[in-house]
């Protein structure tokens, strides 16, 4: 963590954006694809679990 954190200061002060960019990419657009992942993963029990209630009723 320190290491990017050293890697941003550097950025802001090249003003450059490219390495922001890379670090979004390789550590919050994964944790992002995995929250999405999840999320889903719930919805889709969610919505079965109602259907089979459905089914029983």
């Amino acid at each position: 963590m320190e290491n990017q954190i050293d890697i941003m200061q550097e950025t802001l002060e090249d003003g450059t954006l490219d390495v922001l960019k890379e670090l979004i990419e390789e550590n919050v657009k994964p944790l992002i694809e995995y929250r999405l992942k999840m999320e889903r993963q719930i919805a889709n029990k969610e919505i079965s679990e109602m259907y089979q209630m459905e089914q029983e009723v």
